[in-house]
């Protein structure tokens, strides 16, 4: 009979990778444009929170990623690049993680060169809802330019 103790560490370890590839999955949607593939990485009244704006539940969310074009966003994939880094995940006892992590926002400038436009941290509170790992809450608050 496997040891208690040894199944608690593997469920921590399997739940940071599959939290590290919802991570992943969200730079990959934001980037490619799948907003609605974006949205449904968040929990039913999941939240997106910025300096100074809420979005709760994927339909407000998904309706904030149609406003942020082109001001915010560029409206064509390849023309702009989030990287995702410095990630560090905690997973709790239940169904509960949090996790931390730096974000660049690199876009097109002149000569196709990429250009810095933001710099930022997020802040993650995610749950596991049916086996599956999503956002509860993500914060996002920009360092560069400040905000």
């Amino acid at each position: 009979m496997p040891d208690d103790d040894l199944l608690r560490r593997l469920d921590r370890l399997e739940a940071r990778q599959q939290i590290h590839a919802l991570l992943l999955a969200y730079r990959r949607t934001l980037d490619e444009k799948d907003f609605d593939g974006y949205a449904e990485l968040f929990g039913d009244d999941g939240q997106f929170v910025t300096d100074d704006f809420v979005a709760t539940g994927r339909a407000e969310i998904r309706s904030m990623l149609d406003d942020m074009v082109p001001e915010y966003l560029a409206p064509v994939g390849g023309d702009d690049l989030h990287l995702l880094c410095n990630v560090e995940i905690e997973v709790g006892d239940d169904d509960t993680a949090t996790a931390s992590s730096t974000w660049v926002y690199l876009v097109r400038g002149d000569g196709d060169a990429p250009q810095l436009s933001k710099l930022g941290h997020y802040h993650d509170q995610l749950r596991r809802v049916d086996g599956r790992w999503r956002f509860a809450r993500r914060r996002a608050p920009m360092m560069i330019p400040a905000a």
